[in-house]
């Protein structure tokens, strides 16, 4: 049937914890079903964002480096069994893995690769090497690709300029009554009115700069009464454990792990805080914006200076 919805397959790392896995959430809740009948494909199988009770999903169960040839081909076998008139890749991995599963496939659908990071900074030395080269050898297979902000669309024309022209940016859908309805519901930690709470969402990587973050709080906390509010897991846990210990903040700084509603905890804060070296477009600062919450960032590339006006709803 001409009119038929088309089938439009998402492929993504995880739904669980992460900027685009909160994109791919958001946009199969609210995508059309006229126009789109939306399946999911995950790399990974861990899913608390949520999705809808129609939306089928899949997984490449990839746990291990070793899994990955297993996980390509699983993709390419559920790209011809289902036939979607549409991809979209929601991240580099994503989009690496899928463009190996379309190399040899049967099947030809259209496919719009997202890019989520700054690929610049994404990896260093020798993997970074190899990441570029599986990027250009992906791109070859795209139809379209879309960047989450104005400058990372640039960054990424930029980085690879063989790509100049190609790449449109396409901000993250945002579910702000979503948002303003859990931020009322009953928070993990509440604020004791002494003090005033500092905010910061996101994984705990290098990436974060959470260090700095916990640096530059021990000097206010010398001079104002305030508490810190970490919400999100990773691998810098230890190192920010240690660095809690070294500036003598246990009672000060709370790291609260990955929080299902980190609203209700903005609703408390005072300030929301990035300290990012480089993004695409941090989706937690949105959501913070949305929730009327004032905001200190970096100024990294990218994102930032695309969601605060200086001065007016937050500094840069």
């Amino acid at each position: 049937m001409a009119n038929r919805p088309k089938k439009l397959l998402v492929v993504a790392h995880s739904l669980s914890s992460g900027g685009a896995e909160r994109f791919a959430s958001t946009l199969l809740c609210h995508l059309s079903r006229e126009r789109f009948s939306p399946e999911l494909c995950l790399i990974k199988p861990k899913l608390t964002y949520p999705i809808p009770s129609d939306v089928k999903v899949s997984s490449l169960d990839k746990q291990r480096p070793w899994d990955l040839p297993r996980g390509i081909l699983r993709l390419r076998h559920l790209i011809e069994a289902a036939r979607p008139d549409v991809i979209l890749s929601t991240i580099t991995y994503a989009t690496q893995i899928t463009g190996a599963a379309l190399t040899g496939c049967d099947f030809r659908p259209r496919w719009v690769a997202r890019y989520g990071n700054n690929p610049a900074l994404e990896k260093t030395g020798l993997a970074r090497l190899a990441n570029d080269l599986w990027n250009r050898l992906s791109h070859r297979r795209t139809d379209l690709l879309i960047a989450n902000s104005k400058g990372l669309a640039a960054g990424v024309e930029d980085h690879y300029p063989q790509l100049h022209g190609r790449v449109q940016a396409l901000y993250s859908p945002v579910d702000f009554s979503r948002i303003e309805r859990l931020s009322h519901e009953p928070p993990a930690l509440r604020n004791d009115g002494e003090s005033a709470v500092i905010l910061s969402v996101g994984r705990l990587t290098r990436q974060k700069r959470l260090d700095l973050l916990i640096e530059c709080f021990s000097r206010v906390q010398a001079h104002h009464a305030a508490r810190l509010w970490i919400c999100g897991e990773g691998p810098e846990r230890p190192a920010l454990e240690r660095a809690i210990a070294r500036y003598d903040l246990p009672t000060s700084v709370s790291l609260l792990g990955f929080q299902d509603n980190p609203f209700s905890l903005m609703r408390q804060a005072s300030l929301f805080v990035l300290t990012s070296d480089f993004e695409g477009l941090p989706n937690a600062l949105i959501e913070a914006q949305g929730l009327g919450l004032p905001a200190v960032s970096t100024r990294c590339p990218y994102g930032p200076d695309e969601i605060i006006e200086h001065g007016l709803t937050g500094l840069l």
